[in-house]
């Protein structure tokens, strides 16, 4: 999993706000809030992979990225696609 590249599905849309933003699922209807600087991770990481990501956040922040991360996952807000070779 670890080596796998992380991908909002397309109904997800993640909107940016001034103190916390959120991320919209147009299929379920649903939103939900999340702080700023995971949608900065989103935006700007999106299509690497998770050691990639935990490499490139502050190192007081990897613990709580990787929560924010599995949970998306958990709930079908991101999907992991293969690495390439």
């Amino acid at each position: 999993m670890m080596r796998d590249c992380f991908n909002l599905f397309s109904c997800c849309i993640p909107v940016k706000g001034y103190l916390r933003s959120a991320l919209y699922d147009l299929q379920r209807k649903n939103y939900l809030f999340i702080p700023n600087t995971l949608f900065d991770i989103l935006i700007s990481l999106s299509g690497k992979t998770f050691n990639q990501v935990l490499q490139l956040v502050d190192e007081d922040e990897r613990e709580q990225t990787e929560k924010y991360l599995l949970y998306l996952l958990e709930n079908e807000f991101v999907s992991l696609v293969g690495a390439k070779k």
